[in-house]
């Protein structure tokens, strides 16, 4: 199976080449005789698996929660820890 891709709107969505890509190359096995895949999902994980990621991972852009603690980070507002052990407690404690 070859897949062709044309500019289209996902270019402006921030769709990496790697991303078709590997998305082809996923397809291209799953066309082939031994291929045993359930369904789109683990096509996509295979997809995944190759590139060494995971979608949810890492979207590379952080979300406006993540914004906005890095910068009390960088105010120096942030929490410390002296252990791992203090550490662990005020995980447990956190709403």
């Amino acid at each position: 199976m070859t897949v062709h891709v044309k500019p289209s709107p996902q270019t402006s969505l921030d769709v990496k080449e790697w991303q078709v890509d590997g998305l082809a190359q996923a397809l291209d096995e799953a066309e082939k005789p031994d291929a045993v895949f359930s369904d789109h999902a683990e096509v996509l994980a295979k997809w995944e698996s190759k590139k060494g990621a995971l979608s949810w991972a890492s979207t590379g852009v952080p979300n406006a929660e993540t914004v906005a603690v890095m910068g009390e980070l960088e105010e120096g507002k942030g929490k410390s820890f002296a252990s791992v052990d203090e550490l662990l407690a005020g995980l447990s404690t956190d709403d």
